[in-house]
C-alpha cells in the first residue's frame, strides 16, 4: 500500500527548460516515479465506466459524467437557466461558478466558450464551442496568460434534455498577463524612454559640450606661466557675412601658486572661464552661455580638484526649439571623483502633419566612483508622463515620528519592494508567499492544496478520499447530490431513518428489535433465541404400502448448547375410503418414534397434521428424518399436497 504521506507532495519539477519538461512528461506517462503522478486518459476513464465520451463540432473529445441514479416515483423536471453564473480570471486559468440547480433530475452542466472576434467585438452564441461538462458548481478552464474569452452555461437532466443558457451575450473574462512578460514590456519601454537614456548617460557625457567649449576657448586665450602669476584674458569675436552672424566672447581668470619646499611639490591654482556665444544662420539660431569654475590643490601624492560647470543653451531651428540647462558640481581626491549633475530641457517641435509637440525633462544625477544614482521627470504632449529613479536602494520614511525611530514606509532593496503596511484595492500577484491570509472570499481556478483544512463547510462539488479506489479513482466519493460511495465505511454509531440496501456483507454483534419485519432469512448458524429457520419443500410422494416410509431428511449441525426443533404438521390427501396414519422422527438412528397423533379421515379428505417440538442435545451433529407410518386399512396417500411446513430450531 502506498503511504498517504507520499500522496501529499507533487513529484513534478518546476522550470521551463528542456530537462524539466522531459522529466514532467515522463512522470505523466508513468515512465518515471512511483506511478502516483501518472496522468489518466479519457480512454481509461471510459473503459472503467466512469464517464461517457462525445465529440463537439470541432471534433474535440468532451467527457460527460455518468448520470446519477434517481429513485423511482418522482418526475424528472426540465432544467432551468443557471443562476449566479460568474467567471474570474487568474493567470493561467479562469474559474467558472454557479449556484446549485434546484430542478429534480439534474445530471451535469455544460460549459461553452468563444474567443472575441478579430476586430475585438463580442462573439455570438453560435460561435461558442462546448469545452467541458461537470456535475459540480465550479470549473477551472486552463488558458494562456493574457487571454480573453466569453462563456455560457446550461444544465442537462438525466434524460439528456438541455435547458436554456445563462444569457445570450455570455460572460466576458480575461486572465492577467504573465508578470515576466509585463516586466519585459516595461523594459522595452524604458529602453526607448528619453528620460531613462538621459539617466543612463555617464555624467562626463552630460558635461562634454561645456568642457569642449571651455577647452577651445582656453586655446584662444594667451597662457601665462610664471612661478607666481595671475592673468586675465579676454577675447571678443564678431563675424558677419551672407551665410551667418556670430558674436562670441571669452573671459578667462586664472591664478596659480607653486612651491617645491623640501623637495615636495605643492601647487594651488584656480580658473574661471566663461564663454558666451550667439550664432544665427539660415537654418537655426543659437544662444549659449557656459561658465566653468575650477580649483585644484596638490601636495605630494595627494591631489584634490573641484569644479562647477553651468551650461545654458537655446537653439531655434526650422521645426523645433530646444532650451537646455546643465549644471555640474565635481570634486575629486586622488583621481576618485564625486559628481552631481542637474539637467533641464524643454523642446517644442512641429510635426510633419502640422501638429505641435512639446517635451519637458528634468533630471539630477550623482556619481561617486563607480556608484551612480539619479532621479528624473518627463512630460510629453502625447500623454507620456514619467518619473524615474535610478538607485540600488530607495526609501520613503516619515521624519515626524515622535520617538525619532526611523522606519521605512516604502522601500526597495536588492531588487525587492518592502511595504510594512498597505491598503490595496486590487492587486495581481503571480506567486504569493504569505504567513497569514485573512480574506472574506478565496477563489482558486485550478486547485487548492493543503495538508490540513479546519472548520467551515464545503459546497458546490464532489469530493474524493483515498486514491486508488473504484469510485472515480477514490475509495470514498461524495457526489454533488449528496450521494456517498465507499468501500471503506467504519462507524461506531449511526441513526438511519431511511432505507438500507445491501447485496452482501457481514453483521457482527447486531441486535434486531422485534418491530423489524423479515421476509426471508438464510443462515448457516444463528446464535441466539433462533439459530435456524427452514421452509423445506418436500418431494411429492405416494404412500402405497404399509410400514415406515421416509419423506424428508435434515442435518442441523453441531452446537455447544441444547436446542429445540419446532416441526409443523403436514397436509395429507387419501384416495381410499378411510385411513389412519402416523408421523415419526428418527434422530441419529435412535429409531423412529411417534411425535404426532394418528390421523384418520374419509376418502379424498385433506387433513393438516398437528405440530410438535423435539429436543436436540448439545454437541450432537443431528440428522432429523421424517417418516410416515401407515396403519389400519391400506389406502394410497399423496404426501404432502402443499409445502407449507416451517421448521424452526432455537436455543433452549
Amino acid at each position: 500500500m502506498v503511504s498517504p504521506k507520499n500522496n501529499m507532495k507533487s513529484g513534478f519539477r518546476g522550470g521551463r527548460d528542456s530537462a524539466a519538461i522531459q522529466e514532467n512528461i515522463e512522470l505523466l506517462t508513468g515512465q518515471r516515479g512511483n506511478g502516483l503522478d501518472r496522468a489518466i486518459t479519457m480512454r481509461e476513464l471510459a473503459s472503467l465506466g466512469l464517464i461517457n465520451v462525445t465529440r463537439n463540432s470541432n471534433g474535440s473529445v468532451i467527457p460527460r459524467p455518468k448520470p446519477p441514479v434517481i429513485p423511482d416515483g418522482k418526475p424528472i423536471q426540465r432544467p432551468h437557466s443557471p443562476v449566479g453564473f460568474a467567471a474570474l480570471g487568474g493567470f493561467g486559468a479562469i474559474m467558472l461558478e454557479w449556484e446549485n440547480p434546484t430542478f429534480y433530475g439534474f445530471s451535469f452542466a455544460e460549459l461553452w466558450r468563444a474567443a472575441p472576434n478579430a476586430d475585438g467585438s463580442a462573439p455570438y452564441l453560435e460561435q461558442a464551442v462546448l469545452i467541458a461538462t461537470t456535475p459540480a458548481t465550479v470549473f477551472g478552464d486552463i488558458v494562456n496568460p493574457g487571454s480573453t474569452y466569453y462563456y455560457w452555461c446550461r444544465f442537462v437532466n438525466i434524460n439528456n434534455i438541455a435547458g436554456p443558457y445563462n444569457n445570450v451575450d455570455g460572460v466576458k473574462v480575461s486572465t492577467s498577463p504573465n508578470i515576466s512578460d509585463i516586466i519585459d514590456d516595461i523594459g522595452e519601454q524604458m529602453k526607448k524612454s528619453d528620460l531613462i537614456q538621459e539617466l543612463e548617460k555617464d555624467i562626463s557625457e552630460g558635461d562634454k559640450a561645456a568642457n569642449t567649449a571651455i577647452e577651445l576657448a582656453k586655446k584662444e586665450l594667451v597662457d601665462a606661466d610664471n612661478l607666481i602669476n595671475a592673468s586675465i584674458g579676454r577675447l571678443k569675436t564678431t563675424v558677419l557675412n551672407s551665410d551667418r552672424a556670430l558674436a562670441k566672447r571669452i573671459d578667462g581668470l586664472a591664478a596659480q601658486w607653486k612651491s617645491d619646499d623640501k623637495k615636495i611639490l605643492t601647487v594651488a591654482k584656480g580658473d574661471i572661464t566663461r564663454v558666451q556665444k550667439i550664432l544665427t544662420n539660415k537654418d537655426n539660431a543659437l544662444a549659449s552661455d557656459i561658465l566653468k569654475i575650477e580649483a585644484a590643490y596638490k601636495k605630494g601624492d595627494n591631489a584634490l580638484t573641484g569644479a562647477i560647470t553651468a551650461l545654458n543653451n537655446v537653439t531655434a531651428e526650422r521645426d523645433r526649439v530646444v532650451s537646455k540647462k546643465v549644471d555640474t558640481v565635481r570634486s575629486s581626491l586622488n583621481n576618485v571623483a564625486a559628481t552631481v549633475q542637474q539637467n533641464s530641457q524643454s523642446i517644442s517641435s512641429l510635426n510633419q502633419d502640422g501638429s505641435i509637440a512639446h517635451k519637458a525633462m528634468w533630471n539630477t544625477k550623482a556619481k561617486a566612483g563607480d556608484i551612480k544614482a539619479g532621479i528624473g521627470l518627463l512630460a510629453k504632449s502625447d500623454g507620456t508622463s514619467q518619473v524615474a529613479i535610478s538607485a540600488s536602494q530607495f526609501f520613503v520614511f516619515d521624519p515626524n515620528i515622535p520617538n525619532k525611530k526611523i522606519q521605512p514606509l516604502f522601500a526597495i532593496d536588492k531588487g525587492k519592494v518592502i511595504i510594512p503596511k498597505a491598503f490595496i484595492e486590487k492587486a495581481t500577484i503571480q506567486i504569493l508567499n504569505a504567513q497569514t491570509i485573512v480574506a472574506d472570499r478565496v477563489k482558486a481556478g485550478i486547485s487548492i492544496n493543503s495538508p490540513v483544512i479546519n472548520g467551515g463547510q464545503v459546497t458546490g462539488g464532489w469530493a474524493g478520499f483515498g486514491s486508488g479506489g473504484p469510485y472515480s479513482g477514490y475509495h470514498t466519493k461524495i457526489g454533488i447530490g449528496g450521494e456517498i460511495w465507499t468501500d471503506r465505511l467504519h462507524a461506531r454509531g449511526a441513526n438511519i431513518s431511511g432505507n438500507i440496501t445491501a447485496t452482501k456483507g457481514r453483521f457482527s454483534n447486531v441486535t434486531i428489535d422485534g418491530t423489524c419485519k423479515v421476509k426471508r432469512i438464510e443462515a448457516n448458524a444463528i446464535i441466539g433465541d433462533i439459530t435456524k429457520i427452514l421452509a423445506p419443500s418436500y418431494p411429492n410422494k405416494y404412500i402405497d404400502r404399509q410400514g415406515d416410509i421416509e419423506v424428508f431428511r435434515l442435518n442441523v449441525g453441531r452446537m455447544p448448547f441444547k436446542r429445540s426443533a419446532l416441526i409443523s404438521g403436514n397436509r395429507f390427501r387419501t384416495s381410499g375410503s378411510s385411513f389412519t396414519y402416523e408421523c415419526l422422527v428418527d434422530i441419529n438412528g435412535s429409531g423412529p418414534r411417534k411425535i404426532l397423533p394418528s390421523f384418520s379421515g374419509l376418502s379424498g379428505a385433506a387433513l393438516q397434521g398437528m405440530s410438535t417440538i423435539i429436543d436436540i442435545q448439545p454437541n450432537i451433529n443431528a440428522n432429523i428424518i421424517i417418516y410416515v407410518r401407515k396403519t389400519g386399512a391400506f389406502r394410497k396417500v399423496f404426501f404432502p399436497i402443499s409445502p407449507v411446513n416451517i421448521w424452526m430450531i432455537f436455543k433452549n
